[in-house]
């Protein structure tokens, strides 16, 4: 890699450019910034193989941007080669992910692209491998781009609503549950955390397994209404203990509650 001085106009934006949106108004500041204090990293480049005197961005595409929107006519450069274009594709998105630059969307519909550019090439594993990131976090990121992900749970990642491995959590649902999940993600302020998703998870299986509660087998107390999603047993013994001990809902909380059950012998 060697550092060299390129006129702006030489430089071509990177056609596998991972960041699909870029932030008018903060190109403005970033130009006014380099104004007053010059460029404190280079940008990276490669020599465009088809276009001779041409070279094609790695990163930097927001420095670029802020150079030409600054009407300046040259920039600082990096030049890097490359043996071929998949190396080219992978450290494009390896250097935004670095930087921090992308979203999970834009990352997700990166490695999309590269796994169709290599097929049957590289394997979730070594993809992660190259990038440094898990194998499981390629998976998560393919899954948010499937066909089958509801448009409104990649709606709320793409809106910050929803993180990606709680889209990839709840693909276990049924749609309309994955559907109903994003839909209130995107309604609050800072969208649903983790714990709720395990939450809703864990009450849809109990109800699959036992079915919804019955009318008749809710029991209110001190105006709360008890739902306990128990097979009959278990939730006999619960109401039991609640009118015998008077610990009302604080023992439904609890999550050995089963255990304590057993142990008092009410199971």
């Amino acid at each position: 890699m060697k550092l060299k001085i390129i006129n702006v106009s030489d430089i071509l934006a990177n056609f596998y450019q991972p960041r699909t949106k870029f932030d008018k108004e903060k190109i403005k500041e970033l130009s006014e910034s380099i104004l007053s204090n010059g460029l404190i990293n280079p940008i990276t480049v490669t020599p465009d193989k088809k276009r001779k005197g041409k070279y094609m961005i790695v990163s930097g595409e927001r420095r670029w941007q802020g150079h030409r929107t600054a009407k300046i006519k040259t920039i600082p450069c990096a030049v890097k080669e490359y043996k071929d274009e998949n190396s080219f594709m992978i450290e494009s998105l390896v250097e935004n992910i670095q930087r921090e630059d992308l979203t999970s969307m834009e990352t997700a519909k990166f490695i999309l692209k590269i796994k169709k550019s290599m097929p049957g090439i590289v394997s979730n594993r070594e993809l992660a491998k190259k990038i440094g990131v898990h194998e499981l976090t390629i998976g998560e990121h393919l899954n948010l781009v499937d066909d089958k992900t509801p448009k409104e749970v990649k709606k709320a990642v793409e809106q910050g609503k929803l993180a990606m491995r709680s889209a990839s959590m709840i693909k276990q649902l049924p749609k309309e549950k994955q559907v109903a999940i994003a839909e209130e993600s995107m309604k609050e302020e800072t969208g649903i955390g983790r714990s709720k998703i395990e939450e809703k998870i864990k009450e849809h299986k109990i109800i699959a397994e036992y079915g919804e509660e019955k009318e008749e087998n809710k029991k209110s107390y001190e105006g709360v209404t008890l739902n306990i999603f128990l097979n009959k047993e278990e939730r006999q013994a619960t109401i039991k203990a609640c009118e015998k001990e008077k610990l009302q809902m604080e023992i439904l909380v609890k999550k050995n509650h089963l255990d304590w059950l057993k142990k008092e012998k009410y199971l």
